[in-house]
């Protein structure tokens, strides 16, 4: 078995919002924060970053993406895995 979750997450919704141009071979640094935790879904918004060549950043898009946990068999809502719970639950966080 290739997975040991309990449930599935799928991807329900997402959303790219482009700001600015990014081309190859952009150096880029890439963002991921939990926005929200459910009952049974969790909520994420990515940026993307140019490292420009001082260093600083240069913000180029930001989205949103919905996972929503499901039984395998059933694909009726379950609750967010404990496994993915713990995983969010140690991540740094910005308050």
């Amino acid at each position: 078995r290739s997975r040991d979750l309990p449930a599935l997450g799928v991807v329900v919704a997402s959303s790219c919002h482009y700001l600015r141009e990014l081309h190859f071979p952009n150096l880029l640094r890439v963002g991921l924060r939990v926005a929200r935790v459910g009952r049974s879904s969790v909520s994420y918004l990515p940026a993307i970053f140019r490292v420009e060549p001082d260093g600083s950043l240069t913000l180029c898009a930001t989205g949103e993406f919905v996972h929503v946990y499901v039984d395998p068999e059933t694909w009726r809502p379950e609750s967010v895995p404990v496994q993915v719970r713990d995983v969010i639950d140690a991540l740094p966080r910005r308050d």
